[in-house]
């Protein structure tokens, strides 16, 4: 993603597991942490929303839990 990309917003959307965030601290990425699990699509209108409020020109979703991987 960072080849691609500037500026990357990682929103949490209430995970349990919070090892990950000393990794986005150490590279450097914004967090925006959900404060319970919303569930998938409600989680994906906050995060098209807070990119609309942010004045962002697109947005990309990626599950972080390992499902997928960034080339699908």
């Amino acid at each position: 993603m960072r080849r691609h990309f500037s500026k990357i917003r990682v929103i949490d959307d209430g995970s349990y597991d919070k090892s990950f965030l000393s990794y986005l601290r150490d590279d450097g990425f914004e967090n925006l942490r959900l404060p319970f699990t919303s569930g998938y699509w409600d989680s994906i209108q906050t995060r098209f929303r807070y990119g609309l409020r942010k004045g962002f020109d697109n947005a990309i979703t990626f599950y972080g839990n390992g499902q997928r991987l960034p080339e699908q």
